[in-house]
């Protein structure tokens, strides 16, 4: 089954170029307290953020 656009997942790269920033800013906006998004492991481990989640925040107008 393939997944919707919506139910992609991104690179913590792809994310901080979609926001002009690192990864390990990223990596920071998912393991604060109170997370920015949500970080999804891939099966070898890899963490991916949903792209429906990534386009909420970048709605949102949250900018770094």
């Amino acid at each position: 089954m393939a997944e919707s656009k919506d139910d992609e997942l991104m690179t913590r790269r792809e994310v901080a170029a979609m926001f002009s920033t690192t990864s390990q800013v990223v990596r920071y906006w998912a393991h604060k307290r109170k997370p920015l998004l949500t970080e999804v492991r891939t099966a070898e481990g890899k963490p991916r953020y949903r792209r429906s989640e990534v386009q909420a925040l970048w709605d949102s107008g949250y900018r770094w």
